[in-house]
């Protein structure tokens, strides 16, 4: 049999911050603190808020806040609580962090490709071409 505590490890909550609660319910951080003291106490989870508890809805409901703006946030929050369990395997970061890695040097090559059609356009444009040393890296324009 679990203890509470270990449920709690088991099933992550998806949690906000307080101040995208506010943002969230169009009010001040003040206010979902002062909420937090009082109707809202059951979601609230140390300094954040569970999107998902039932006080947590009833207070967007009151505001007027639309279920597809809360799914929305409860989406994000499940997303962030998604990166934090990456964070506890090595494994799981590694195999992320090497999926964006491949993901940012493939848009580098983009832009630098980019980056030289436009220099050889203005180039042309003045009677120059520009090419990149090997060595250096730097780009140097070349009279032609």
């Amino acid at each position: 049999m679990q203890t509470p505590s270990q449920d709690t490890a088991a099933a992550p909550v998806a949690t906000i911050t307080r101040a995208e609660m506010a943002r969230l319910a169009g009010v001040s951080k003040a206010a979902i603190s002062k909420a937090c003291r009082r109707g809202l106490e059951r979601a609230c989870v140390g300094a954040r808020v569970d999107i998902e508890h039932d006080a947590a809805v009833a207070y967007l409901e009151q505001r007027g806040i639309r279920a597809e703006t809360r799914a929305a946030a409860a989406a994000k929050a499940a997303e962030q609580a998604a990166v934090v369990r990456a964070d506890q395997d090595p494994r799981e970061l590694l195999a992320k962090l090497q999926r964006e890695y491949v993901a940012v040097g493939a848009r580098l090559a983009r832009l630098q490709r980019a980056v030289a059609r436009l220099e050889l356009a203005l180039g042309a444009e003045n009677g120059r071409r520009s090419c990149m040393t090997k060595t250096s890296g730097a780009r140097a324009f070349v009279s032609t």
